[in-house]
């Protein structure tokens, strides 16, 4: 329900926002959507329903007589090209589920659904791979990745984790590498205490929090005979 925005400057709107999924659920079954840039949505709880925006379209930059907003937010001037008149494709996707959301990994389901999967076809040549290798492995229900980079300062390996439900999880973090040592750290990348790394490193998040990871990655040089360790 909305708050009682009466004589507030911008009033409570019914529409939200979403950054990928939005779900409705009764505790014991639901159905979310998923979608590819599409942010705006309703849910209109008369008749549990959710109201998708596929196309929001103005005409001016700004209106001083709109029903939820007093007053100019900048210069009126007409904007027609943003009517966006033409045809659109759109993309989103339904999943009917058991339990709630997190119970039903719809979150890490968006994620598959809105990252692309990338293939190239490369010539025949030696290597020192695997035919099959993974970098990171993350294990663990409910935890998500948010970033992998290299350190802002430093040559170290940052992997940023969180939990985005309301319940304590754990896991555990495997890179495909020869790891030296492992920090917690912080959002800003600075460090907070070591960790232990044991085919993995073990991780515990609150609900909704979110973990900064550095690892200090060993590599080898690139000659196959060579044990040199450059860090």
């Amino acid at each position: 329900n909305l708050p009682d925005s009466e004589g507030w400057k911008e009033k409570a709107y019914k529409t939200a926002h979403n950054s990928g999924f939005i779900d409705i659920n009764n505790g014991e079954y639901g159905l979310a959507i998923l979608n590819k840039g599409l942010p705006e949505y309703e849910i209109i709880p008369d008749n549990n329903t959710i109201a998708l925006t596929l196309l929001r379209c103005v005409g001016w930059l700004s209106r001083g007589d709109l029903k939820y907003k007093k007053g100019n937010a900048g210069p009126s001037f007409a904007t027609p090209e943003a009517q966006c008149l033409g045809e659109h494709n759109f993309f989103y996707a339904l999943i009917p589920h058991q339990d709630i959301w997190a119970k039903a990994h719809i979150s890490q389901k968006t994620k598959q659904y809105k990252t692309k999967i990338l293939t190239q076809q490369l010539k025949n040549q030696q290597g020192n791979l695997p035919g099959s290798f993974s970098f990171i492995q993350l294990e663990g229900k409910y935890l998500e990745i948010s970033a992998i980079k290299k350190h802002e300062f430093e040559d170290k390996l940052v992997v940023r984790v969180y939990n985005p439900t309301d319940r304590e999880t754990s896991g555990k973090i495997k890179l495909g590498f020869d790891i030296h040592k492992v920090y917690l750290g912080k959002l800003d990348e600075s460090y907070k205490e070591e960790l232990p790394y044991n085919d993995g490193v073990e991780i515990v998040l609150k609900p909704k929090e979110i973990k900064t990871i550095i690892f200090e990655v060993l590599f080898y040089d690139s000659n196959p005979k060579s044990n040199k360790i450059v860090r």
